[in-house]
């Protein structure tokens, strides 16, 4: 699940800057916040993983 979170933080920052370069910041910003979004679930599903194996070790 966490790879997916990655591949869509890849493809969201990729449609933003598509997005920038054809209408402008204006236009893309949300795609830049749904990007970072994404990031930071993989960032956590990441951390949570690892934890939860410390706890079965």
């Amino acid at each position: 699940m966490k790879h997916l979170w990655m591949a869509v933080s890849i493809m969201s920052l990729i449609a933003a800057i598509h997005r920038t370069w054809i209408s402008g910041f204006n236009e893309s910003f949300l795609f830049f916040i749904f990007a970072i979004v994404a990031f930071l679930m993989f960032l956590l599903r990441n951390y949570m993983s690892k934890q939860d194996k410390n706890k079965k070790s």
